[in-house]
């Protein structure tokens, strides 16, 4: 199918598709539905993964249909007419009524991630996820371990700044969601938030929150909302982590940002960091 970039379009869904999750053929593209491939039609979101993801696309779905929604909300997944997860490398799942989390909304955004991992310890992190080197599963894993020094110098030279400053920590590691920025929850009075676009991690549950307080917190130039995460175990470290995973990102021209905003971030995780003692 044709997919335009223009949040307002309008385009045909696969009749087969249609039919296999019996929605209508007429879709709406949601604004900022990831990779301009997540549309809706009506109460039904579907998503194209493509045909490769067909792993990730049913062990979500299985871990969305069974979760017990506990102080949390999940979209929760549809079958197909004939049982399947996925159809043509089409997802779909009911819509979830909400608006991305503001500023405002962080105390019961915390609750919310807090119950959403209780809800998905011991579940181990899937096969698939084991097999991907992304350029984030790089930065992640540089974040907790050695950096290579073969990147551009002066990204290295900001990464060591945090580095020197990362501890030992002894915290459980558990399936995550790694990318908790506020476009990730939604909020819905008097509903709880509900959680999106869940990219499996497998890290303390501490660090998932580390990587909201990072986003609302240091990239944005604010310590003083980091204040709401100080009572998380190691939140010291796990923000040092947290930083370090985002500015390492940066290795790749084609996703780099520029690294004023990290340079700014890194300053206040330090400011931070150095005040606790």
């Amino acid at each position: 199918m044709r997919i335009k970039k223009e949040p307002s379009n309008i385009t045909a869904l696969d009749p087969e598709v249609a039919t296999a999750f019996g929605v209508s053929p007429q879709i709406t593209l949601l604004p900022g539905g990831y990779d301009l491939k997540t549309f809706r039609s009506r109460e039904v979101v579907l998503r194209y993964l493509g045909e490769e993801a067909q792993a990730a696309g049913e062990w979500h779905a299985q871990l969305f249909s069974a979760i017990k929604e506990n102080g949390f909300r999940v979209a929760r997944p549809i079958r197909a007419r004939n049982g399947a997860w996925m159809v043509k490398g089409w997802v779909a799942e009911h819509f979830l009524e909400g608006r991305h989390a503001r500023l405002e909304d962080l105390p019961e955004v915390i609750k919310a991630v807090s119950h959403f991992h209780e809800a998905l310890a011991g579940i181990p992190l899937p096969e698939y996820r084991k097999r991907e080197k992304t350029i984030w599963d790089r930065a992640d894993e540089w974040a907790w371990g050695v950096i290579a020094r073969e990147i551009d110098p002066e990204l290295y030279a900001l990464a060591g700044e945090l580095a020197g400053l990362r501890k030992p920590v002894e915290l459980p590691s558990q399936l995550i969601h790694g990318d908790l920025n506020l476009s990730n929850i939604l909020v819905a009075d008097p509903l709880p938030p509900a959680i999106i676009d869940l990219a499996p991690y497998w890290r303390p549950p501490e660090f998932a929150l580390a990587v909201t307080a990072y986003w609302v917190g240091p990239y944005r130039g604010d310590i003083a909302v980091l204040s709401q995460f100080k009572h998380l175990k190691a939140f010291d470290q796990m923000l040092i982590r947290a930083g370090l995973r985002m500015l390492l990102t940066q290795k790749d021209p084609w996703h780099a940002n520029g690294l004023e905003d990290y340079r700014k971030a890194n300053e206040i995780i330090i400011q931070f960091v150095t005040s606790l003692g």
